[in-house]
């Protein structure tokens, strides 16, 4: 049985926000706060801070222009674009919410920065690996 809540980690390229977000346990409630183009997410296990979780991202996110990048690796390659949410996993593919250490795992590897498409600081997850 999979919790109705979920505590989980938003990097928001519209709202420049990199926070702890609790959301229903929904696909609606995914594509609503990721603010995904045609209803189609992916998730992917990806490495932050050493630790290995689910990102819950927008299938399409490469299909809005400009790109936004809001995920680097540990050598500034583009990991990923686009408002993303960041979860645990319970390693049978069901999504879990995150724990308050996780939370502060992740914070560590946020980082603001500003380019030419988007002159306004924004959240950006540094160091993500596969």
């Amino acid at each position: 049985m999979h919790e109705q809540k979920l505590t989980l980690f938003l990097v928001s390229i519209e709202d420049k926000k990199a926070e702890k977000v609790v959301i229903e346990h929904s696909l609606q409630a995914f594509y609503d706060t990721i603010h995904t183009i045609n209803n189609t997410i992916d998730i992917v296990s990806r490495n932050i801070g050493g630790k290995y979780f689910d990102v819950i991202c927008d299938d399409d996110g490469l299909l809005r222009e400009p790109h936004h990048c809001s995920a680097v690796d540990n050598e500034g390659n583009p990991m990923l674009v686009g408002s993303f949410l960041v979860a645990n996993h319970d390693g049978a593919g069901e999504t879990r919410s995150l724990t308050d250490e996780d939370i502060e795992l992740i914070q560590k590897s946020v980082q603001h920065v500003c380019t030419r498409n988007l002159p306004m600081p924004h959240p950006i997850i540094v160091g993500m690996e596969y």
